[in-house]
């Protein structure tokens, strides 16, 4: 039995680039309607990946992106959905 499905854009992150440096932390995790504890830490520990992280400059644009394991979830029941693909400037 699946658990439902988890849209990544429901992932909320504040957004950083002091000292030249990209860096995401998250604000809010996607909801599951579920007591499994491994499920949740799963959700917390997303792989977050920047267009450029280093040697940023004023004016920069960069994109952030927030992926989880697909077999992970798949293991976990949890259907993905969508993605979270966001552009900040530094």
């Amino acid at each position: 039995m699946m658990l439902g499905s988890m849209y990544l854009i429901q992932y909320e992150i504040d957004f950083t680039d002091g000292d030249g440096t990209a860096s995401a932390d998250i604000k809010k995790i996607p909801t599951v309607d579920t007591e499994d504890s491994t499920v949740t830490k799963f959700l917390q520990e997303p792989t977050i990946t920047y267009s450029k992280s280093n040697n940023l400059r004023n004016g920069e644009k960069v994109e952030v992106t927030i992926s989880l394991s697909k077999t992970s979830a798949e293991e976990k029941k949890l259907a993905l959905k969508g993605e979270f693909k966001r552009s900040y400037t530094s």
